[in-house]
């Protein structure tokens, strides 16, 4: 009769194999979950800097703009309107974000014949063509530095600019005189004391 041989080692080995492969499969389970914790976390983190990003995009004119007129309303006069606006300019892809617009003509449309008092006060509409005004460009630039670019674009797709590095408009008293122009790069003109259709303070009679 055949003797059946007994390894007791055989045993504790399949024992152990046997409790690291239910390991392995709990661990297969637990890094399919986290995995897909992860994908749905980052799917959310995507789609928010997504959202945080086309917010930054749409507002940044908007803050500076509030922050900028808000600082500068006088509280002893009458005061001028605050502008609220979401426009978009072309300006922060091409030299960065953080620009204030100050001025939009893209379709003619808007009549820029006005007389003085529109042009020191601001007209138009913000969503479209717009002039912001000069008694707010001068506070603006009177207060600090800024920097101004300037763009223009026909319609055939000519472009063309320029950029100062600090400017600044002089008080109405004064005509609002372009007072300070430096730094540029592109083209550039000399500093003139506005004019409009109602009154001419440049040397030409004939363009205003």
């Amino acid at each position: 009769m055949a003797q059946l041989l007994y390894f007791p080692d055989l045993d504790t080995k399949s024992t152990q194999l046997d409790f690291l492969q239910n390991k392995l499969v709990e661990l297969d389970s637990t890094v399919q979950q986290l995995n897909e914790k992860i994908g749905h976390n980052l799917t959310a983190l995507q789609t928010q800097s997504s959202r945080m990003l086309t917010q930054q995009t749409t507002c940044a004119t908007n803050e500076q703009l509030q922050k900028e007129l808000q600082a500068l309303t006088p509280r002893k006069e009458k005061s001028l309107p605050i502008v609220q606006t979401s426009y978009q300019s072309s300006t922060p892809n091409r030299f960065g974000g953080g620009w204030l617009v100050i001025q939009q003509r893209y379709d003619g449309l808007l009549s820029f014949q006005r007389s003085w008092n529109a042009y020191r006060d601001g007209f138009g509409s913000v969503l479209r063509e717009f002039w912001i005004g000069l008694q707010r460009v001068h506070r603006m630039t009177s207060a600090r530095t800024h920097e101004l670019v300037v763009e223009l674009e026909d319609f055939s797709g000519n472009y063309v600019y320029a950029r100062y590095r600090e400017f600044e408009v002089g008080c109405g008293k004064d005509l609002y005189p372009l007072k300070k122009v430096g730094g540029y790069t592109g083209t550039a003109s000399d500093g003139l004391k506005f004019t409009m259709m109602d009154l001419n303070n440049d040397a030409d009679g004939n363009d205003n």
